[in-house]
């Protein structure tokens, strides 16, 4: 969700639309708990809103702050590694020989 709103201003309905885009849920992304963490993000200070003045009713725009900066920072290291660490594996389990004619 941080990189989402480092994007750009974002909406809780555009959250929640690009999630469901990526497909990490085959049910949809639970609603409830997206608004739910962008508050907490909000209450840590990584995130600040103001009002939307676009047609329709008003709407909670969000942008990500410096500390929410840093701690995206943060999250992309880790998955930097994570990276890694799946290549290894995945190099790995493809240099094994499979046994020919079922079980050994």
């Amino acid at each position: 969700m941080l990189l989402l709103i480092a994007e750009g201003p974002i909406h809780g309905y555009s959250v929640i639309a690009q999630l469901n885009q990526l497909g990490l849920n085959s049910d949809g992304v639970d609603v409830g708990m997206v608004y739910r963490t962008l508050r907490e993000f909000e209450a840590e200070g990584l995130v600040k809103t103001k009002w939307g003045l676009e047609e329709g009713p008003p709407r909670r725009e969000y942008r990500l702050t410096s500390k929410g900066h840093e701690v995206l920072d943060d999250w992309v290291a880790v998955m930097v590694e994570r990276r890694r660490i799946i290549k290894v594996f995945l190099d790995r389990s493809r240099r094994i020989q499979r046994p020919l004619g079922g079980l050994i």
